[in-house]
């Protein structure tokens, strides 16, 4: 999981240009506001999947975005669980 830091106006570049090649369409592509974090107006993108995608992706987009200290990489990824987990639960209230 590799986490970049990118400004709200480069949202749209950003996502087109990782949609366009098709060789990134194995990974898992989520935009999350920091507003939570402190960051307004700014959007951390979170790429999953095979760690050689993830290269290339970031190499792809590195102009439009920015490499976040080790320190807010883990508070925005830990953000993000706890987030996926508590949609999660409620869909698992949904269906028992």
């Amino acid at each position: 999981m590799k986490v970049l830091i990118l400004e709200k106006t480069k949202l749209e570049k950003v996502e087109e240009i990782l949609k366009k090649n098709e060789k990134l369409s194995i990974l898992s592509i989520y935009f999350r506001e920091l507003k939570d974090i402190e960051l307004k107006d700014k959007f951390a993108l979170i790429l999953d999947g095979p760690e050689e995608y993830i290269k290339i992706a970031t190499e792809l987009i590195r102009e439009f975005t920015e490499i976040p200290n080790e320190e807010l990489e883990e508070k925005i990824i830990k953000k993000f669980k706890e987030e996926n987990l508590k949609a999660s639960e409620g869909l698992g209230f949904l269906f028992s």
